[in-house]
């Protein structure tokens, strides 16, 4: 190989390095705003951080309920998203996971997921929940944007699934269909262990 090729080899593995780290952190700086809206109630905001064709879903929320909530699109997600009592309760999403897709223009991103609820008014008592965000990302022009989301609740401090606090990544990120491991196959199997 002459030097002109070798250059040019390293010229491009330099690119590719650099286009990974940029959709780490646009995707990254996307997944913080969607605490920041559904914290405020700002659902507009939101649903604009959705595709069009979303396929959101929550699995056992409120943990140890059972319940899961699927929604497909946009104008199905709103009323959900609506429906929260706003102002009462703070997401975190830590140790958050972006993994670029093999092109330029998706991605899959998993974190734990703690919320703080405020329940009672003014004597108000807090309560903590928690489980997984796991999610695939587009990009739709030159924005990042959800195009599938799934809550997937795992853990209530003191609730029936206290227990469960430490079995997140076993039955969550590591499941049959996990983002990070590409899967796309739908499984709305409850994930928190039960007492």
């Amino acid at each position: 190989m002459n030097p002109a090729e070798g250059g040019s080899a390293e010229l491009a593995a330099l690119e590719h390095r650099m286009r990974r780290l940029e959709v780490v952190d646009e995707v990254r700086d996307a997944f913080h705003r969607y605490f920041y809206c559904v914290d405020a109630g700002r659902v507009d905001e939101l649903l604009d951080l959705f595709t069009a064709d979303v396929a959101w879903s929550a699995v056992d929320m409120p943990p140890g309920s059972g319940t899961t909530v699927s929604c497909s699109g946009r104008a199905e997600v709103r009323p959900v998203l609506e429906a929260l009592p706003h102002g009462t309760y703070r997401h975190f999403g830590t140790h958050l996971v972006v993994e670029p897709g093999a092109g330029a223009d998706t991605a899959s991103t998993v974190a734990y997921m703690a919320v703080i609820v405020q329940r009672g008014g003014p004597a108000a008592q807090l309560e903590l929940t928690g489980g997984l965000y796991e999610g695939r990302w587009r990009r739709e022009s030159s924005r990042w944007r959800i195009a599938e989301w799934r809550v997937v609740g795992q853990w209530f401090a003191g609730g029936p699934c206290a227990h469960s606090v430490f079995v997140g990544l076993e039955q969550g990120a590591h499941s049959a269909r996990s983002p990070l491991r590409g899967d796309t196959t739908s499984d709305t199997r409850t994930t928190s262990a039960r007492a």
